[in-house]
């Protein structure tokens, strides 16, 4: 297989998709490889979308990062702080927002307890007392309902902030920039992928101050990319990192302290009613006791509604994946009935009532699109349209053909990755060793940082212990960084380099 990668047959078929203009071959200077000892030159191959979305990203990046500060002209931040906040905030908060209202671009982040919710909520504020137009966003409907909710600020995905209409100058496929804004703030900037991150910043006008906000102990975005780590990793952006962890009420600061126990590699500790440790060995013992907790213990010992309740897996095809954990509980929450139309589509059952998951992007769809990874509720079935609709949870109706089935799952069961910027009351984690390289300590993490009220982790021993001790996540191939310190300074060597894109190529010459 090394020789075939090295020789002419895959040259030649570079050289013909090249031709094509379906990719873009770079000669990547003198770069050193994260994780890998390499000092040759390095030709790299990218898919020309990818490459465009990545370029076009770092362009944007610079241009916001190098515009005039607008806020601070007629603002004397820190007074105004000192009058908004007096002792509400620790110097590493206070430093974020001045920061934000300071500097053209700037990261925030910190994990679960460190008060980045309190830090964007006093942003908010003063931005508001000085008469500031803000805009605020977050890649998933879920995620920018629980930021609208923390902020008591309107808030919206980020596709939606960008697909207003164009002004009559645009190009109509060109994103409108904000040109009210003067300040934007995207909340779960982890999951940015490069293609959303670089349609978001060549929306924003130069002058506008762009904050982000994220976790970087989270799962990487689905989509292509790191944009969150590869920013971090210039170091000519502003950033500051929250690291005191604030006390807690009873119920999230079992929650909390598990979490950052998950980070050092420690086993979590069983809290009375907030979270469980069942350990248990047999996969289908684990996928019973699963359906029970999310049936009949939770919502029985807790008082939760049936929708208050995730399961969320580490994979989909197992015993104890979302594929298996989604058909057991499907018959037991949203059994058929008389009243309950439903829609049989290729092995699936679809009923009113039923949570799902879209798995496809379809942007034309909708009044704004509706993307992978979106959930609602089917609302409506009409056998006679052959057609159903889907309330998604930002209360949007969609229509969804019985041709396009294909694009829904059923999600009472979710894998981690789907699960990326949303936040439910309890959550139940099934952990079994079939799920192989993908049991990661950051995988499980994200999965407990998922729930606010109360976190059940029930399955075999090993796999948590493999979690716990698996820092080796997959490694994306990007270039990010690089162009940003390229179109900085010629004569600056970039620290890491990779051809952009999740799928990539590497040539070594």
């Amino acid at each position: 297989m090394a020789d075939i990668l090295q020789g002419p047959i895959l040259r030649q078929v570079l050289d013909t998709l090249r031709a094509r203009g379906e990719t873009v071959i770079e000669a990547l200077p003198t770069p050193v490889l994260e994780d890998a000892d390499v000092s040759r030159a390095v030709t790299a191959v990218s898919l020309t979308f990818m490459h465009r979305a990545e370029t076009g990203l770092a362009q944007d990046i610079l241009r916001l990062r190098h515009a005039t500060p607008t806020l601070a002209e007629h603002t004397d931040w820190t007074s105004l702080l000192a009058r908004t906040a007096p002792g509400g905030l620790t110097e590493e908060q206070q430093q974020a927002v001045l920061t934000a209202l300071t500097t053209p671009v700037s990261i925030l982040t910190g994990g679960p307890g460190c008060g980045k919710t309190h830090t964007l909520r006093t942003l908010v504020t003063l931005a508001e007392q000085a008469g500031l137009t803000i805009a605020l966003a977050a890649p998933t409907g879920k995620a920018a309902k629980r930021m609208e909710e923390t902020t008591g600020h309107p808030a919206t995905t980020i596709r939606r902030l960008i697909s207003a209409p164009p002004a009559p100058t645009d190009r109509s496929d060109e994103p409108t920039r904000l040109e009210a804004a003067g300040l934007v703030v995207i909340d779960e900037a982890s999951m940015l992928d490069v293609q959303l991150a670089a349609r978001l910043t060549a929306a924003i006008r130069t002058g506008c101050h762009l904050l982000l906000v994220g976790d970087t102990d989270q799962l990487p975005s689905v989509g292509p990319g790191r944009v969150l780590r590869d920013l971090l990793a210039v170091p000519d952006i502003p950033r500051t990192h929250l690291t005191h962890i604030f006390r807690q009420d009873d119920q999230s600061a079992a929650i909390i302290d598990n979490a950052h126990r998950i980070l050092r590699g420690l086993p979590p500790l069983p809290a009375p009613g907030v979270f469980g440790c069942h350990p248990l060995e047999n996969p289908d013992t684990i996928a019973d006791h699963v359906v029970e907790l999310v049936t009949t213990h939770i919502p029985h010992h807790f008082n939760a509604a049936p929708q208050d309740i995730q399961v969320l897996c580490s994979a989909r095809r197992h015993t104890a994946g979302t594929l298996a954990l989604n058909a057991r509980p499907h018959a037991r929450l949203n059994p058929p009935a008389p009243d309950k139309p439903q829609h049989h589509h290729g092995g699936q059952i679809f009923r009113l009532g039923d949570r799902v998951l879209q798995i496809r992007n379809q942007p034309h769809r909708g009044k704004n699109g509706v993307f992978n990874g979106s959930t609602g509720t089917i609302t409506a079935i009409d056998t006679e349209a052959h057609q159903l609709t889907v309330t998604l949870t930002d209360g949007e109706p969609i229509p969804c053909l019985f041709t396009d089935l294909d694009e829904l799952l059923h999600a009472y069961a979710l894998t981690v990755h789907r699960s990326q910027g949303s936040e439910y009351p309890y959550v139940v984690i099934p952990m079994t060793t079939s799920a192989g390289q993908l049991l990661q300590r950051n995988l499980l993490y994200a999965a407990v940082t998922r729930a606010s009220r109360g976190v059940v982790l029930t399955g075999q021993a090993t796999a948590v212990h493999r979690a716990l001790t698996n820092t080796h996540s997959r490694r994306r191939f990007t270039a990010l960084e690089h162009r940003i310190h390229q179109q900085t300074a010629a004569t600056l060597q970039p620290r890491i380099i990779h051809a952009a894109g999740q799928l990539a190529l590497l040539i070594f010459s």
